[in-house]
């Protein structure tokens, strides 16, 4: 019995030791303890505080977009008006005079954030209007190539094949999208790459192959929101 008291003492008595130990461990270096947490404290402290702030940024950001976007999407004032009804425009230049430097601005100020990538599409769209196809090819560029896997991406692609074409690269986007369907790995849906592909080979004045496109969409893809379109052309044709 005593020797089992005896362990327990020993056990007690080590364990007591490394108790004081630690403390004294501790107190020796409680001032570097002590600014540690303080460290990491102000590190939590920053990173939540730079959280909060992009967060901000962000919400400002995609309130500028609304904002240009609807300004584009106004209806405009009914002709003969004097004074047109809140909400309208009285022509396309003047929603554009409001809203474009806003987008220019969300470009420049929020580059990298998604209310900045959708801006630059909608200047990309305001630049074809205007003719200056260039830029507007440079930003759609850009676009895909940052944003493979983007929501917008495919719409961009078509508006790029598009704008290629109206340059006079009808040839080019052809045999390019018939490299991407035959090896079916296209971004685009395949109905949507046939459709652009029958388009392209229209400009290139290539009727024939125009017109298997448009087949190939009628017979591969009936519920496709071309397919009503693709019949109309071979029917035409």
């Amino acid at each position: 019995m005593a020797d089992r008291f005896s362990r327990k003492e020993i056990k007690h008595d080590k364990f007591v030791e490394e108790m004081e130990t630690a403390y004294a461990v501790a107190r020796r270096n409680a001032p570097i303890i002590l600014w540690s947490i303080v460290g990491i404290l102000v590190l939590i402290a920053a990173a939540v505080g730079y959280s909060l702030h992009q967060a901000q940024r962000e919400k400002l950001a995609q309130e500028r977009l609304a904002e240009a976007i609807r300004i584009l999407e106004a209806p405009l004032a009914q002709e003969g008006e004097t004074a047109p009804a809140a909400g309208t425009y009285r022509s396309e230049e003047e929603k554009l005079a409001q809203a474009e430097p806003i987008l220019r601005d969300l470009v420049e100020e929020y580059a990298g954030r998604d209310a900045a990538d959708v801006a630059n599409l909608y200047l990309a769209r305001i630049e074809v209007e205007r003719g200056d196809l260039d830029s507007a090819r440079a930003r759609y560029e850009a676009f895909i190539d940052d944003h493979p896997d983007h929501v917008l991406g495919q719409g961009a692609k078509v508006s790029l094949s598009d704008l290629r074409i109206a340059l006079g690269e009808a040839a080019a986007v052809a045999a390019d999208l018939e490299q991407e369907i035959a090896s079916r790995e296209s971004s685009l849906p395949q109905d949507v790459a046939l459709a652009v592909l029958a388009r392209a080979y229209e400009a290139a004045d290539q009727p024939a192959k125009a017109r298997e496109a448009y087949q190939r969409i009628v017979n591969e893809f009936p519920d496709s929101p071309y397919t009503l379109e693709a019949q109309r052309k071979l029917f035409r044709g």
